[in-house]
């Protein structure tokens, strides 16, 4: 082939080549699938379903998603739907966006669902893994419906899943997660998924070289003083709250930080008359961004667990501290009984936080105290919050550090409330 006539197809084989990379680039850093059923729509099985995701601002855009509808055992594919993303987009970290996207669908009868979001791909450089820019996003979430069982709406999760954590330092985060409809929850790890390229048995299958954040290395972390002997990495069964004690300066490169994902369930169980059922379960997959600097955390002080009778006032101050003493404090809480939500509670007096670092906050009118601080926490009960399950109030201590260097404690206040 003359040279002017090969000249043109390898400038289009070099800029297909490229387009195709930034098509395939890397974004997604962590997200779930929640759902509700659409009480506007006379037909039981209609359900409105949220995507989140938290995408990395350096990748691609993601402009619009796909849910799709299965049977769990993967056998049989009902449908899907595409919808484009919510906007305005939400900022929630350091080069960090929380994207939405709303999708409604009507089931053909009732039964138990798979709905799984599936894309390329994760953000790169992921140490816990193999090859993360080229590892598919995975998240699933099951759903029964039942005439028996009654009106099931997923556990929305109210805290992001990124975090930020320091080399030798306690970290723990919690989801803090919400059944509308009462039900219990419980909380175990999983292993981040990817779809599966062959779907022989399964439409997904864990990611390449997964593993644990704790025996990721070496070097391997210590546990913070006064605990000794190897770093843990646990999740509490109950509350959901995950610690790791502590993370290692494994693989912190020249920028500064290293990446690390982890995956974990939130399972659904009803009570019935033949005893609790399981009957749904969300897939959360997050990222714990570890850094090696002199930072110190806050430490946050909250009541005991606590049970009220309805009607009574629950009136605290909530306290922290950080050893560095030059930084201010932000408390701040994420919980359902602050949300005006007619969806949550009927007639809702919601719980307040003075000063008001609760949803929905923007970052913008954050209020730092001095050190060390203290919030009021006030929570007149009623009785439509009367419920079997206790309230999980979760309080988050952050000092002022320039961004991303902040570090935090969070704690979790479960508040049980009685007729």
């Amino acid at each position: 082939m003359p040279l002017f006539r090969f000249l043109p197809l390898l400038a289009f084989l070099l800029l297909f080549s490229g387009m195709a990379h930034t098509a395939h680039a890397t974004h997604i850093r962590a997200g779930q699938i929640t759902a509700v059923r659409d009480s506007t729509n006379l037909n039981t099985l209609t359900y409105i379903f949220t995507l989140t995701l938290y995408r990395d601002t350096k990748g691609v855009e993601q402009d619009s998603a796909k849910l799709v509808f299965t049977s769990v055992d993967d056998k049989t594919t009902y449908g899907s739907v595409t919808v484009n993303v919510n906007r305005p987009i939400k900022t929630v970290g350091f080069q960090v966006e929380e994207l939405t996207y709303t999708f409604t669908y009507t089931f053909g009868g009732a039964g138990q669902y798979k709905i799984y979001f599936a894309a390329e791909n994760r953000n790169r450089d992921i140490v816990n893994m193999n090859l993360s820019v080229d590892t598919p996003f995975y998240v699933e979430t099951i759903l029964t419906i039942s005439p028996t069982l009654g009106v099931n709406n997923t556990p929305i999760l109210l805290n992001p899943p990124i975090d930020q954590a320091r080399v030798g330092q306690r970290f723990c985060h919690n989801p803090a997660a919400f059944d509308p409809d009462g039900d219990s929850l419980a909380y175990r790890f999983s292993v981040p998924r990817q779809k599966n390229p062959n779907n022989e048995n399964s439409l997904s299958t864990p990611v390449s070289g997964y593993i644990s954040p704790e025996r990721a290395g070496p070097p391997f972390g210590v546990p913070e003083p006064p605990a000794t002997g190897a770093p843990t990495f646990t999740i509490n069964p109950l509350t959901g709250e995950i610690c790791w004690d502590s993370p290692s300066k494994f693989r912190i490169g020249s920028q500064g930080f290293a990446e690390y994902n982890i995956a974990f369930v939130v399972e659904e169980w009803r009570k019935t008359s033949a005893g609790f059922i399981k009957i749904g379960e969300v897939v959360r997959d997050m990222q714990i961004t570890v850094r090696d600097q002199l930072n110190n955390r806050p430490e946050l002080f909250v009541p005991n667990d606590t049970c009220i009778v309805a009607g009574s006032a629950l009136d605290v101050f909530i306290r922290a501290t950080d050893r560095d003493a030059n930084q201010r404090i932000r408390i701040s809480s994420e919980s359902a009984i602050f949300s005006k939500l007619r969806s949550v509670f009927p007639v809702q007096p919601s719980a307040t936080l003075d000063p008001p670092n609760t949803p929905p906050t923007l970052s913008a009118n954050y209020v730092y105290q001095g050190n060390p601080a203290r919030s009021r926490f006030l929570w007149q009960t009623d009785c439509q919050h009367v419920r079997s399950q206790p309230y999980d109030v979760v309080f988050k201590a952050e000092d002022n550090v320039v961004p991303p260097n902040q570090l935090t404690d969070t704690r979790t206040w479960r508040i049980t409330v009685v007729g």
